[in-house]
Order: C-alpha cells, then structure tokens, then sequence
C-alpha cells in the first residue's frame, strides 16, 4: 500500500513541476505562500518510501529471529502420575447389572 501511495505522489508532483513549467501562471501554489505544491507531493512520496522500505526491513528481520518470548525449543516432556490421569475412560463394572 505505501508502495502505491508513493509512486502516486511521484506522478502526482512531477505532473504539477509539469504543468507549472508549461504553463507559468498555473495557479497550484501552497495557500499563502510562495512553494509548489509539488513539493509537498515530493514529501509524501519520499515519506511513504521511507515506510515501505522499513516495513520490508522489520517483515525480513521477524522472519529470521525467532521472537524473544516463544523458544524455539520443543517443550520437555512432562512426567505425570498415572493415578491421576483422567484421559482413559474407566472399566465397566460387570457385576453391577
């Protein structure tokens, strides 16, 4: 998305550099002041480079480091007692009919 964004700025800017230099009198001027417009447009697209690439530099990173919080370790195998495990269902009593 930053990607899009940026090269829409960049043909947005250079467009209005464009149509100043073709056109002198072509009013797209920042309210009060003297500065193009373009120079804003140049801003965003550079600001929205400077995004995507850090995006894609912190996507590549957490792809090689493991987080700090989850090991990367399988868990040790844990030691229960058999009187209370409750996973196998009990013997039907046959006296009990």
């Amino acid at each position: 998305m930053n990607l899009f964004l940026a090269l829409f700025w960049l043909v947005l800017g250079v467009g209005v550099f464009i149509v100043q230099a073709l056109n002198p009198r072509a009013g797209l001027r920042i309210v009060n002041s003297d500065y193009s417009i373009g120079w804003l447009c140049l801003f965003f697209f550079v600001f929205n480079m400077g995004r995507w690439l850090l995006t894609r530099r912190r996507r590549r990173q957490q792809v090689q480091e493991p987080t700090p919080w989850r090991d990367a370790r399988p868990a040790p195998k844990q030691i229960t007692d058999p009187q209370f495990d409750f996973s196998e269902k009990p013997a039907v009593d046959e006296k009990r009919e």
